[in-house]
């Protein structure tokens, strides 16, 4: 600026000159946060932690009366999602706004894979104790994983008995659930348990005295059930015809096997 005096004396004009200067705003400097990934299935709680964190990682310095700010629409879901953040400096001084994006991502939730057990025939003859130890095998057979949170679980009734007159299938439903979409994910497999075997009983036995006073009670035969295991017989039921016998006629002895399924023979003699 130039000052200038005059005078109506010599010398009519006299000047100087002086400067007032502003230094220069500082050049404005935005740095974004670096785009990250976090892994799924975290708690929410820790997902907006972490994201909470990374926002907070945006700085920016220069220009005049500067203001930083984003349009950050929540962090995404533990399940799996990006957010996009525009981070915005805004001076008083040129250039009036600066931007920067960067993005924030959770890993999707990994795929749902259910596997039901395969439908299974159990051994025939197994006792008690080995068919609940085959039907809890098979029941833990079944797997899932992927989702968040998941849980695998069955409707299965108790272990099926052993002796049934006929056969018996068990038909289970299992059910995985998992915070992340599908939530729930189910299949169907089928144990059956074979109807106990049958048996048989040796043919009627039969014998002739002279007379009634030479009749000897028998001894029934040794039955086995269709596992192979010793019947104890009922009986016997004595039928005498005539009765009483005086000097002709039949007695009949009548012994009555059962097995554990229920099924009857009798043996006579």
């Amino acid at each position: 600026m130039t000052f200038t005096y005059n005078s109506s004396c010599a010398p009519l004009t006299t000047t100087c000159t002086a400067t007032f200067t502003v230094t220069a705003a500082a050049t404005v400097v935005l740095t974004c946060p670096t785009s990250t990934t976090t892994a799924a299935c975290q708690t929410q709680a820790a997902v907006n932690t972490a994201f909470a964190n990374w926002l907070a990682t945006a700085s920016a310095s220069g220009g005049c009366n500067g203001v930083l700010t984003n349009n950050n629409q929540g962090p995404p879901s533990i399940c799996g999602g990006s957010t996009t953040v525009t981070f915005t400096y805004s001076s008083s001084c040129a250039p009036l706004t600066t931007t920067c994006t960067a993005t924030f991502t959770v890993t999707a939730a990994p795929t749902v894979v259910l596997t039901c057990p395969a439908p299974t025939t159990a051994s025939a003859c197994l006792t008690q104790a080995q068919m609940n130890t085959a039907y809890a095998s098979w029941l833990a057979s079944a797997t899932a994983t992927g989702g968040c949170n998941g849980s695998l679980t069955n409707n299965a009734p108790a272990a099926p008995l052993i002796c049934n007159p006929n056969a018996q299938t068990i038909t289970v439903n299992f059910t995985y659930t998992s915070s992340c979409t599908p939530t729930t994910t189910t299949c169907t497999s089928t144990f059956t348990v074979p109807a106990y075997p049958t048996y048989n009983v040796p043919a009627n036995g039969a014998s002739q005295v002279a007379c009634p006073a030479l009749i000897v009670q028998p001894t029934p035969p040794v039955v086995v059930d269709g596992c192979g295991k010793t019947l104890t017989p009922t009986g016997p039921v004595t039928v005498n015809n005539p009765n009483p016998i005086n000097c002709e006629g039949t007695r009949t002895f009548t012994w009555t096997f059962t097995d554990c399924a229920g099924l009857v023979r009798t043996w006579t003699s």
